[in-house]
C-alpha cells in the first residue's frame, strides 16, 4: 500500500504490482515517473486499467480553438504563482478576448476582474483548461445578471 508517497514496509520493500499498475518488481528507487501527457481536465484512468498512453494535445478532439487557448494556457501556467506579483494582469491579458467572445464586449471588463480576483487553485485551473474558463464565465455572467 502507499501512504503519503511512501510504501508501507509491511513484508516487501517492493511496490504493489498486479493488473493495471503497469510496474514491474522493481525496488521503489529504481522506479521512474510514468511519461505521460495529459490533457488538463482529463480525468485519470479508471480504477484496474493502466496509466493512459502519452496523448498529444491535439489527438483529444478538442476544437482547434480550445487546443489553441489549452497550449497557450500551458505556457502561462507556470506564470501564475503568488512570486509573480504580476500575475493577474498577465492572466487578464491572457483571458480578456475569450471572455468577450463568451460574455460580450460590454460583460467582458468586469467579469475579467472578476475572474482574476478567484483564488490562485482557480485561476490556475481555467487558465489550463478553455471549458473551465466557460464556467467560470457562465457562473460570472449569472451573478451579473441575478444582481440587476
Amino acid at each position: 500500500m502507499r501512504q503519503g508517497g511512501q510504501y508501507n514496509n509491511r513484508s516487501t520493500s517492493q511496490p504493489p504490482t498486479g493488473p493495471g499498475l503497469n510496474q514491474p518488481n522493481i525496488a521503489p528507487n529504481q522506479m521512474r515517473p510514468p511519461q505521460v501527457m495529459m490533457q488538463p481536465g482529463m480525468p485519470g484512468p479508471m480504477p484496474g486499467q493502466g496509466l493512459p498512453q502519452q496523448i498529444p494535445i491535439q489527438a483529444a478532439n478538442l476544437p482547434p480553438a480550445v487546443a489553441a487557448y489549452n497550449q497557450a494556457g500551458q505556457k502561462l501556467f507556470h506564470f501564475v504563482n503568488p512570486n509573480n506579483p504580476n500575475y493577474k494582469s498577465q492572466v487578464g491579458e491572457f483571458i480578456y478576448e475569450h471572455v468577450e467572445t463568451l460574455a460580450g464586449e460590454e460583460q467582458a471588463p468586469k467579469i475579467t476582474g472578476m475572474l482574476i480576483d478567484l483564488p490562485l487553485n482557480e485561476i490556475q485551473g481555467y487558465v489550463l483548461d478553455f471549458y473551465k474558463l466557460q464556467n467560470k464565465v457562465n457562473e460570472a455572467n449569472s451573478l451579473l445578471k441575478s444582481q440587476q
